[in-house]
C-alpha cells in the first residue's frame, strides 16, 4: 500500500472526512504574515511608525498582551511554541512588531479540547491551546475561515453531515464577518456585533489601538487594566493587543487564497488537506509532508515563489479583501482574493469532472481546457519524477485587478490510475505559485487600510505649541515642583490640524474614494519621561554638551507616561463637543488639559489622536506624533544696573572711580555732556523700568507684556518649540536695542533609535550657561548703552556682571500673559 500511497500524492484526490479545517498550516501562515509586514507600510513607509509613535525594537511592548472584551479582560504571555512556527524560530523577531502580527496569524487556527479531529501531531507539537487557553473558553476557530463569495456565506455542511458532526456545533460565521467583528462585513459601515465571541478582530484592534494612544476606554472612562500594571504596562499591553488582533485578521485573509476555504469544502487531515501539507513543506524547506498519516518523501518540492510578486491591492472596505461583489459579480468583476481563487481553481473533492454544483467557474468541461502533457506555451515543466505519466489539463487563470490572465497553468492532472482529474504535486505547485504571492499581498494591503488614517500636525500661528509663564511655577511663594509625580507645567497645546489621508483608488480600476473625516471625538496626548534633576531654579539642568548625557541618563525616569487633554474648542475659544470633523484644510484647535504636562519632561511627544468615521469606516482610530522639544526657556532681564562701553560692561562705580580705568570710561560716555565734575550725571544712564508687549510668531494677539519696573529683575517663560523648527519672539516694541526678532532653537532631551538598527543612543543638546546666576536658556539682558555703539556689537556682559541674590532669583509675574483660547 505505500507505494499506492506514494502514486496518490503526486497524481492525488481527496475525499471527504470527518473536518479538520485548518487553511495554510502554521510555519506558513507565520512566513506569510511575516512577508506581509515586509511588504506593508509599516516597513516600506520610514514615516508610519513615527506617525504612530511606535519604535521596532527587539521588544517593544514586553512579552504581554491583554486579551479582552467589553466586560472582562486577562493578561496573556507570549508562548515560546508561536515563536517556533515563525521564520528562522522567531531568532530575533518574535517580539518585534512583526512578531506580533505573526502571534496572531498563528494562534488563528487554535481549536477546542485537547485534541483537535484526526489532528496531526507532528503538525501541532504541544498544541498552544492547551498551556496558553481562551480566557472565556476554547473554540474551533477554524470553523469560521469559509466564506463563498457567490453568496457570502459561510461553510454549510455538505448533505448528510451536520455541524456539530464536524467540529463546530456552536459557530457559523463567514471569514469576513468573524475578522471584523460584525454580523454583516459588507453592510455599507459594518457595525461591531454585541457580545461577539471572537476577541481578535478589526473591532477589537481599533478599541485596543485607542486604549494604548489615550489610556481610556471607546465611554471616555479609564482603560480597562490588570491590576498592579501602571500606564506604561498597559500602553504596551494594549499595543500588543491591537498587533495581536491584526495578526488573526491577516490569518483569515490568507485563508482566502485556500480554494478549499472558499468552495465550501470542508478538508479533513493529510489527504484532504494535501494543498496545505504541500505549502508547509515548501514553507520550511522539508523534502517530505505528511499524507495519510504516513511521511512520505516526495522527489521535488521546492521553494515559495517570490512571495513579492504580486503588488498591494488597495480597496475601500475592509470586505473587499475577501469578496467585492456578490453573486454572479464575483465570477466575473469580483476583485477580492476569495474571488479569485474560488473561480480561478479546483479542489481536491470538486476536481475537473467531479459532479458538484453551486460554483460555475472553473468551467467544469474538458473541451475548456487543452489537454497536454506538455507544457503549452507559457507554462511551467514540473520538477522532479511525475509517475504514472499523467496528462495536465491547461487554462489561463484570469486576474480583475491587473486584467492580465495567468500564464497556462495545470487546472487538473490524469493518470492511468486512477483514470480521474485530479489534484496532483504539479496541480499544487501551479495553484500556490499564484495564490501565495497573493496571500502575502492581501494581507499587507489589509494592514495598510487598518493604518491608511493620517493627520498633519502643524504649529499654530504663534509658531509654538504651548507657552508658559514660568513664574506660575518658579516665582516667589509658589510650591516647589514634584520632579517625580506632580503634574504642574503646560495646560494648553495650540496647533493646526488638517485631514491629510489621501483618497483611495481601487485596484482594478474604480473612482477614487474620499476618505473624510466627518466626525468624530478628538484628542491630544502628551508622551513622556520625567527629569528627576529638575529644580525650579533650573540649577539641575545640563548646561554643556559634556555633562548632558550622564545626567539625563542618571536623571531620567523608567516609565513612560502620558496626560490627556480634558477639553478641545475652536480658534474662537469655543468648546468643541463630538462628533467633530476635520477638514482637508488646516483649522486651528487648542487642547486643555486638567492634569498638565509637567515642567520636567524628557522624551515629549505630541500625538494628535481621532476616533470616528473615516471614509467607509464608522470607528476607525487615527494618530500623528509629533516629535516636539523638551522646555525651552527664554528670560528677559532688567540689567540696566549695567553700562555699555565698548565690547564691556560696567557699573556706574566702576565708571566713577578715581582710578586711571575710571577716567578712562568717562572719556568713552557718549554724549560728553552725561560727565559733570568728572562724574557720571545723576540723569543720565541710570537704571531704567522696562515695559513693553512681547509676542510669539504671527500672531496678532500679543502673549503679555515684559514689565521690569526696576534693574536686577527678570521674567522667564517656557515653551514647546516645533520639530526641528525654532521660536520667533517678536520684541519689537523694546525700548533696548537691537529689538529684532528673537530665534530661540528647540531643546531637546531624548532618546534616539536611529534606523535601521535601532541602537538605543541619547541626544541632549545642553542650556546656555548661567547670566548673573539665573539658568535660563535664551536670555536677553537689557543694559545701558553708555557710548553710543552699534546696537548688536557684542560685550562681555554674560561673563562680568554680579549675580543676582535673594528674592531677584526668582522670576516676577508677566501681566496679561495669554497662550490658548481668546
Amino acid at each position: 500500500m505505500k507505494s499506492e500511497k506514494k502514486q496518490l500524492i503526486v497524481g492525488a484526490f481527496a475525499f471527504f472526512l470527518p473536518i479538520d479545517m485548518f487553511g495554510f498550516e502554521l510555519a506558513t501562515h507565520g512566513l506569510l504574515t511575516n512577508q506581509a509586514y515586509n511588504q506593508s507600510r509599516l516597513a516600506q513607509s520610514t514615516s508610519l511608525l513615527s506617525q504612530l509613535g511606535l519604535f521596532d525594537l527587539s521588544s517593544p511592548f514586553g512579552n504581554q498582551y491583554y486579551d479582552f472584551t467589553n466586560a472582562s479582560i486577562s493578561k496573556r504571555t507570549a508562548n515560546t511554541y508561536e515563536a517556533q512556527k515563525m521564520p528562522g524560530g522567531g531568532d530575533g523577531i518574535s517580539e518585534r512588531i512583526r512578531g506580533w502580527l505573526m502571534r496572531g496569524a498563528i494562534r488563528e487556527d487554535d481549536l477546542s479540547g485537547t485534541t483537535s479531529v484526526l489532528a496531526d501531531p507532528l503538525s501541532f507539537g504541544s498544541q498552544p491551546w492547551i498551556s496558553d487557553p481562551d480566557p472565556a473558553g476554547n473554540i474551533n476557530r477554524v470553523c469560521n475561515h469559509f466564506l463563498n463569495p457567490l453568496n457570502r456565506s459561510a461553510m454549510v455542511a455538505p448533505p448528510g453531515a451536520n455541524r456539530a458532526n464536524l467540529g463546530c456545533p456552536d459557530f457559523n460565521v463567514s471569514a469576513p464577518n468573524w475578522a471584523i467583528g460584525t454580523t454583516d462585513a459588507f453592510a455599507p459601515s459594518p457595525v461591531e456585533a454585541s457580545n461577539y465571541r471572537n476577541h481578535f478582530t478589526v473591532f477589537s484592534a481599533r478599541e485596543a489601538m485607542w486604549r494604548a494612544l489615550t489610556l481610556t476606554n471607546k465611554d471616555g472612562t479609564p482603560a480597562t487594566r490588570v491590576a498592579g500594571d501602571n500606564q506604561d504596562q498597559v500602553r504596551k499591553a494594549y499595543w500588543a493587543s491591537t498587533f495581536r488582533a491584526l495578526g488573526d485578521v491577516t490569518h483569515l485573509v490568507q485563508d482566502m487564497a485556500q480554494p478549499q476555504h472558499t468552495r465550501n469544502e470542508a478538508h479533513a487531515s493529510d489527504t484532504a488537506a494535501i494543498l496545505e501539507k504541500y505549502t508547509e513543506a515548501r514553507t520550511t524547506n522539508a523534502r517530505t509532508f505528511r499524507f495519510e498519516g504516513t511521511t512520505l518523501q516526495v522527489d521535488a518540492i521546492p521553494s515559495l515563489p517570490a512571495l513579492n510578486s504580486y503588488s498591494v491591492p488597495r480597496f475601500n472596505r475592509y470586505s473587499d479583501y475577501w469578496s467585492s461583489a456578490g453573486g454572479t459579480d464575483s465570477l466575473d468583476i469580483g476583485k477580492g482574493l476569495a474571488d479569485y481563487s474560488s473561480r480561478g481553481f479546483f479542489t481536491p473533492n470538486q476536481s475537473l469532472g467531479d459532479a458538484f454544483s453551486g460554483f460555475p467557474r472553473p468551467v467544469n468541461m474538458e473541451s475548456a481546457y487543452t489537454i497536454s502533457k506538455n507544457p503549452p506555451p507559457g507554462g511551467n515543466p514540473c520538477p522532479g519524477l511525475v509517475l504514472g505519466f499523467p496528462e495536465y489539463a491547461w487554462a489561463n487563470v484570469p486576474d480583475t485587478i491587473s486584467g492580465v490572465p495567468s500564464n497556462p497553468v495545470r487546472m487538473g492532472s490524469r493518470s492511468l490510475l486512477p483514470s480521474r482529474w485530479a489534484i496532483s504535486r504539479c496541480v499544487l505547485l501551479d495553484q500556490a505559485n499564484l495564490l501565495i504571492p497573493r496571500a502575502v499581498a492581501y494581507s499587507a494591503g489589509l494592514i495598510d487600510y487598518f493604518f491608511r488614517g493620517q493627520l498633519e500636525v502643524t504649529p499654530p500661528e504663534e509658531g509654538v505649541y504651548s507657552l508658559i509663564d514660568h513664574y506660575e511655577l518658579s516665582g516667589a511663594g509658589k510650591n516647589p515642583t514634584d520632579a517625580t509625580t506632580g503634574f504642574k507645567g503646560f495646560k494648553t497645546i495650540k496647533l493646526k490640524l488638517r485631514n491629510a489621508t489621501p483618497d483611495i483608488t481601487p485596484s482594478g480600476g474604480g473612482s477614487a474614494a474620499p476618505q473624510i473625516m466627518p466626525g468624530g471625538n478628538l484628542v491630544a496626548v502628551l508622551k513622556f519621561y520625567r527629569n528627576k534633576n529638575y529644580t525650579d531654579d533650573l540649577a539641575g539642568e545640563p548646561t554643556t554638551a559634556g555633562n548632558g548625557t550622564a545626567m539625563y541618563v542618571a536623571g531620567r525616569s523608567t516609565n513612560e507616561e502620558i496626560v490627556l487633554s480634558a477639553r478641545v474648542k475652536d480658534s474662537a475659544g469655543t468648546i468643541l463637543t463630538p462628533p467633530i470633523a476635520i477638514t482637508n484644510s488646516l483649522q486651528t484647535f487648542i487642547f486643555e488639559f486638567d492634569n498638565e504636562l509637567p515642567i520636567n519632561v524628557t522624551d515629549v511627544k505630541l500625538q494628535v489622536v481621532y476616533r470616528g468615521v473615516l471614509g467607509s469606516e464608522a470607528d476607525a482610530v487615527v494618530v500623528q506624533t509629533v516629535d516636539i522639544s523638551e522646555p525651552t526657556y527664554f528670560a528677559y532681564m532688567n540689567a540696566s544696573d549695567y553700562i555699555k562701553l565698548g565690547a564691556s560692561v560696567y557699573t556706574r562705580d566702576q565708571i566713577n572711580a578715581n582710578t586711571p580705568q575710571g577716567a578712562t570710561l568717562r572719556s568713552q560716555v557718549y554724549p560728553s555732556s552725561c560727565i559733570l565734575n568728572d562724574q557720571l550725571r545723576d540723569t543720565c544712564l541710570q537704571p531704567f523700568p522696562i515695559n513693553f508687549p512681547i509676542k510669539w510668531g504671527n500672531a496678532s494677539a500679543f502673549n503679555g507684556s515684559i514689565a521690569l519696573p526696576i534693574e536686577r529683575t527678570y521674567q522667564r517663560f517656557a515653551m514647546l518649540v516645533p520639530p526641528g523648527g525654532q521660536a520667533i519672539i517678536n520684541q519689537a516694541a523694546s525700548p533696548c536695542f537691537p529689538n529684532d526678532p528673537i530665534t530661540a532653537l528647540p531643546r531637546l532631551i531624548q532618546t534616539n533609535y536611529p534606523a535601521p538598527d535601532y541602537f538605543a543612543s541619547t541626544f541632549v543638546t545642553s542650556m546656555q550657561p548661567p547670566i548673573r546666576a539665573i539658568q535660563g536658556g535664551f536670555m536677553l539682558a537689557c543694559v545701558n548703552n553708555g557710548d553710543s555703539s552699534p546696537p548688536g556689537s557684542d560685550d562681555n556682559r554674560d561673563q562680568v556682571m554680579s549675580p543676582l541674590t535673594g528674592s531677584n532669583l526668582k522670576p516676577v509675574q508677566v501681566p496679561g500673559f495669554n497662550f490658548g483660547a481668546p
